[in-house]
């Protein structure tokens, strides 16, 4: 089962563009009348919050300039690494060694199976949308490599 979250109204050569999660509407245009339009009739039949200019989505840090949006997710990142108490690591090009033989018997502490699929959540929603931190370098290298 999966339900419509992008919606879209032309109007002669103007284009609307309603994005939902959950409760929360995005709304765009190239157009600031239909979207004024769009709210007021929205406001009309639901109890809505006009919450303005976007800011913060989903984990996403927006600024909007004049004619240029920067998203970012560095809230986010420090917000994972504040959970997990992870804030004093020091940064690392590849993060694990790359020699490491992993085992289930190798006698240390198991861990909190709830702990280990938040994190696991939480970067697996990060890197969605941040490939380039996907991989360590090592592995872009290896990558690179084997296309020429």
């Amino acid at each position: 089962m999966s339900e419509a979250t992008l919606y879209m109204k032309h109007k002669g050569d103007d284009l609307l563009i309603v994005s939902l999660y959950v409760d929360d509407l995005l709304i765009t245009s190239g157009n600031a009348k239909l979207v004024e339009e769009f709210k007021r009739e929205m406001m009309q039949i639901f109890e809505m919050t006009d919450l303005g200019v976007m800011t913060y989505f989903l984990g996403m840090e927006i600024k909007q300039l004049e004619d240029e949006v920067f998203i970012c997710q560095k809230k986010y990142a420090k917000e994972i690494l504040k959970k997990f108490h992870m804030e004093d690591c020091k940064a690392m090009a590849t993060p694990m060694n790359q020699k490491e033989s992993l085992s289930k018997e190798d006698g240390t502490d198991r861990v909190e199976e709830d702990y280990f699929r938040s994190l696991i959540g939480c970067l697996m929603y990060l890197t969605t949308s941040r490939p380039d931190i996907l991989f360590s370098e090592f592995s872009h290298g290896a990558l690179r490599s084997r296309k020429l």
